[in-house]
């Protein structure tokens, strides 16, 4: 794992195992941020992107054939843009955009769209509101699945 000084690359993490069963897999991750608008007086618009390359060999992941061995491979893509209600509603606002998609012996894509929307209050925490449009081929019908989440966090 490496954090960055740069300007323009926040993270970038390497991995690679392999398991008693078998199993081996490989990981490549990359995080962007940037500082789009600065202002003393609203939150800052940022962009953070996230970029995910995962590979997965061995028993858990083998074809029909015996003897065989079929990658599954993992593409996820997230970037958020915050700061996006600013001057609208006081608190932090993020609208975040994610697509993820597996090839190999289980195929599957989801792709969501989010918007989360947070508010500190004096001695009772911070609050905040998600509302999700997800669709998954996982599912049977494709179809999209809105959800509304809330939050509460506070220390005693």
């Amino acid at each position: 794992h490496f954090q960055s000084s740069a300007p323009f690359l926040d993270e970038f993490e390497g991995r690679y195992w392999h398991s008693p069963a078998g199993q081996t897999g490989r990981v490549l991750k990359f995080g962007f941020y940037q500082k789009l608008r600065e202002s003393s007086s609203l939150a800052p618009l940022t962009i953070r992107s996230r970029a995910t390359l995962e590979t997965t060999e061995g028993s858990a992941a083998a074809p029909a054939v015996p003897g065989a061995t079929a990658p599954n491979r993992k593409v996820g893509w997230e970037t958020e843009l915050g700061g996006v209600a600013a001057g609208l509603l006081p608190g932090r606002s993020a609208l975040k955009l994610r697509v993820e998609r597996v090839a190999g012996a289980r195929a599957e894509t989801a792709r969501s769209l989010a918007y989360d929307q947070s508010w500190s209050m004096r001695n009772l925490g911070q609050f905040g509101v998600n509302v999700k449009m997800l669709r998954a081929t996982v599912t049977t019908a494709d179809a999209l699945q809105p959800s509304i989440g809330f939050s509460w966090r506070a220390q005693f």
